[in-house]
Parts: structure tokens; sequence; C-alpha cells
């Protein structure tokens, strides 16, 4: 994801949704902390996240 990738025509739904999924799994780790459900997000050619 890139921001030439995230300015295509009909590609509008896709850099959004890109974005907003590192912040997402950082909320969504304390929110399942007690259920068993483990959460994890692949960043490829990225760094990890720090949860």
């Amino acid at each position: 994801m890139n921001h030439q990738t995230m300015r295509r025509q009909v590609f509008s739904p896709y850099g959004p949704s890109k974005a907003a999924l590192e912040p997402e799994t950082i909320i969504w780790v304390p929110d399942f902390a007690d259920t068993g459900v483990t959460v994890n997000a692949l960043l490829p050619e990225g760094a990890s996240l720090p949860v």
C-alpha cells in the first residue's frame, strides 16, 4: 500500500481499510485479551506492531 495505490480509481475502499487495519488491531488486543482469541496482523514489507 502506498500513496499511488490509495489514489487509484475504484480502489477507494482499499486504502482506508488498510490504513485502519493497524490501529484496529491494536484496539482489538485488549478487547480480546481474556477470551482466548489471539489478534495478529501481517504487514508485508513493514515493521511488526508494538503490542
